[in-house]
């Protein structure tokens, strides 16, 4: 599988085909007219979605009014953002914890997910809980583990580690309190 820039006056699109007619044929379903092609080498080309030639030809026929450009530079670098996502599933896991243990055992609070306290409240006890947690954020970090060049699981990554740690220092403050 080869990868080709298609570049014009208002965008450049990323196709990937396994030669220049297959390339050409992509292009002449999108009815996209008057650019230069040219194989690419360059790695960060290699990383644009199928989705990102959707939305380039939707802004070509002004169904869509937003801006592509070429493939974005990484926010983060790669080693950060699958460090992060171990992180995430550690912080998950002591999340799981510290909430059987203040809800089982301490019994100082009530979980207020819908689904996670039913899961609680079924009288299985923590085992359920905590295989329900970790399997649905293991499942999360999968899907960002598997597109880790996408801006979008780079933020939400970022997003995750922030978020899980703002509840476990609440749980730590929490616990201070009732101490």
């Amino acid at each position: 599988m080869k990868t080709y820039l298609y570049s014009d006056d208002t965008q450049d699109i990323v196709f990937r085909g396994k030669n220049e007619e297959d390339v050409n044929a992509q292009i002449a379903t999108l009815e996209l007219k008057g650019g230069r092609l040219k194989e690419v080498t360059d790695r960060r080309h290699a990383y644009v979605s199928r989705w990102s030639r959707i939305a380039s030809a939707l802004m070509r026929k002004n169904l869509l009014d937003v801006k592509l450009d070429a493939p974005h530079p990484p926010i983060f670098p790669l080693w950060f953002i699958r460090f992060a996502i171990g992180l995430v599933m550690l912080l998950n896991l002591a999340d799981a914890y510290c909430t059987v243990w203040f809800i089982e055992t301490l019994r100082v609070m009530s979980e207020d997910a819908v689904v996670m306290g039913w899961v609680l409240g079924m009288g299985g006890g923590a085992i359920p809980f905590i295989m329900l947690k970790t399997a649905l954020v293991t499942l999360g970090c999968y899907v960002i583990w598997s597109h880790p060049h996408s801006r979008f699981s780079q933020l939400g990554t970022y997003i995750c580690f922030i978020l899980y740690s703002a509840v476990l220092l609440q749980f730590y403050a929490f616990a201070l309190q009732v101490g």
